[in-house]
This record gives C-alpha cells, sequence and structure tokens, in this order.
C-alpha cells in the first residue's frame, strides 16, 4: 500500500517508527522483521512519507534489484538509491558508472559518497539525513552463498551504521531478529532498535475493515470477529478476504454486513481456489508447509 488514504490498520507501529527516527543520530538502523505477507513493505513506504522532509530524505531500495547481483552493482545501487534522494530534492549530481566500481567497489562508494555529502552541503542540507529503505535484505544472503556477492559488504553496511552519520537505514528482513546473529548476519545483530511485525490485533482488522468502508457499510460485530477469526489476523489474508466482501457488498446492494454474508463469501471464495491462498501456500517454507497440511487435516 503506497497511498497514504489507503493504509489502515497499522498506524500505532507507523507511529512508533517514526519516533525511533526521530530521536536523532542515537538511532541509525532499524530493523523491521516478520514472516513474509505482513506488510512489512507497506509500512516501508508510509514511513517514507511519514518522516520531516526537512530533516529525513528517505528513498526504498529493492536488494532484488541488481541485475544481474554482483559485489559491484551492490555498492553501485547503494549509491544511485542515496543520490536519488538527494537529486530528487534539487541536488545537483550525477551518478557515475557502474565501470568505475569494478576494481574496488567499497573504495568507490567511499570516495563518490562523500562527493554526495560535498553536494548537499552546497545545497544548504544542513543536518539532513539520507534514510535508505532498503526491501528484502536477506536476499544478499542467498547472494552471498551463491558466491555472487562477497560477505564483507554486511560488515561495511554495518561500518556504515555505525560511523556514517549523513544515512540513516530501515532494514525489512523475514529473519526472527534472534536468526541475525547467525552466520552473514552477526555483522547486524544487535544493530539499532528491532520491530516485530506480526499478526493483525482484533482492533487493528476492525479498523481496518470499518474506517474505508464507513460511508457506504457498517459490519455487526459478529462478522467483524468471524473475519479475524477465519485467517487469525494474517494481513494478506485478511486483505483478500476484505476485497471479496467489497465485491460481494457492491453486487448485493447490501448496507450491513452479517456473519451469514461473510460465510457466503468464504464459501465461495475457497470454492474458486483463490490466487492469494495459492500465493501464500507457495511462498511458506517446508516446514510451515506441513503444519499447514497438520492442520487442514485436523479440521476436515
Amino acid at each position: 500500500v503506497r497511498e497514504q488514504s489507503m493504509f489502515f490498520g497499522r498506524e500505532a507501529i507507523l507511529d512508533q517508527l517514526v519516533e525511533a527516527m526521530d530521536v536523532g543520530t542515537q538511532t541509525n538502523a532499524i530493523i523491521i522483521y516478520g514472516q513474509r505477507r505482513m506488510g512489512k513493505t507497506s509500512l516501508l513506504y508510509q514511513l517514507q512519507g511519514r518522516l520531516d522532509p526537512a530533516r529525513f530524505a528517505a528513498v526504498l531500495m529493492d536488494a532484488q534489484g541488481m541485475q544481474p547481483p554482483t559485489t559491484d552493482r551492490f555498492y553501485h545501487l547503494l549509491l544511485t538509491c542515496a543520490a536519488s534522494s538527494a537529486t530528487d530534492l534539487g541536488v545537483a549530481y550525477r551518478v557515475p558508472d557502474l565501470a568505475e566500481f569494478a576494481a574496488h567497489p567499497d573504495e568507490a562508494f567511499e570516495r563518490h559518497f562523500r562527493a554526495l555529502k560535498e553536494a548537499t552541503a552546497a545545497a544548504g542540507w544542513g543536518a539532513r539525513r539520507i534514510v535508505l529503505m532498503i526491501d528484502e535484505f536477506e536476499y544478499l544472503q542467498s547472494l552471498i552463498r551463491a558466491g555472487s556477492v562477497d560477505a564483507g559488504v554486511l560488515a561495511y553496511v554495518r561500518h556504515l551504521v555505525q560511523h556514517e552519520s549523513a544515512l540513516g537505514f530501515v532494514f525489512a528482513v523475514t529473519h526472527a531478529i534472534e536468526d541475525l546473529a547467525a552466520q552473514y548476519w552477526s555483522d547486524l545483530y544487535g544493530l539499532g532498535v528491532h520491530f516485530r511485525i506480526g499478526f493483525l490485533s482484533e482492533a487493528e482488522t476492525r479498523e481496518l475493515l470499518m474506517r474505508p468502508t464507513k460511508e457506504w457499510f457498517d459490519f455487526d460485530n459478529a462478522a467483524l470477529d468471524r473475519i479475524h477469526d477465519l485467517p487469525s489476523g494474517q494481513p494478506f489474508l485478511t486483505q483478500a478476504l476484505a476485497s471479496r466482501i467489497v465485491s460481494f457488498r457492491n453486487r448485493q446492494g447490501l448496507t450491513r454486513i452479517t456473519r451469514d454474508h461473510i460465510d457466503q463469501v468464504v464459501k465461495d471464495f475457497l470454492a474458486r481456489g483463490p490466487a492469494e491462498v495459492r500465493t501464500y501456500w507457495e511462498e511458506s517454507p517446508p516446514l510451515q508447509r506441513l503444519c499447514l497440511v497438520g492442520v487442514a487435516t485436523l479440521v476436515r
């Protein structure tokens, strides 16, 4: 979700993220972690829009944007994203060619980022910081294991977090925070402030359902309870179910949604083998799939 007007149900955690950045240079890194399809990317977009533009220039960086993935491309992408946050605000700066990163990519980044800082200073930025919000950051782990990217990039990112006051970082990862202490991630373990993104609470589910629809229809309490309980607050599946409910309401011209209506929607939702369920299954790790099969067997 990119539009602020369409963002519901996660305002509390968004407020906490903004507050964590607002405390100043003491918080140079934030790690957002949680399972896939929990809404981490949406939070990054919302955080980008909520940070004070007089103090921060935030830009979203997708770690999967390196094609082909190589060490020099990682450093070049890092600089390109940092530069875009500045040039979007009128700073005169040209990103160097990738070829300049071929021999010693970390040194090239250091040199060119220093030039970027000089350009922002000349533009009168003062204490404004560039914030790199890196989505799918653990993608680097697969690249390191494959030998495409040097493991030293993580140590270098840690160096930037600890020593580069002109940069702030927000990392979105699917690892549990204790897993960051493992191989490859030990360089990032213990950095900054950690925020776990989990399932929606009952109050968050109600907010997600009621706020955008209140001008056209409402829900009885049994319907709201049913919508929360069926996917247990899993954000991706809750959104998918909510979309089907709105379509059902529009076809029927209803002004109030009841539990019976929800059961009708769910029956049709499951009978069609929705793409959202297939996507959730395909993205689940083997152990989670095993657990889902076990639960399905028990309740059959």
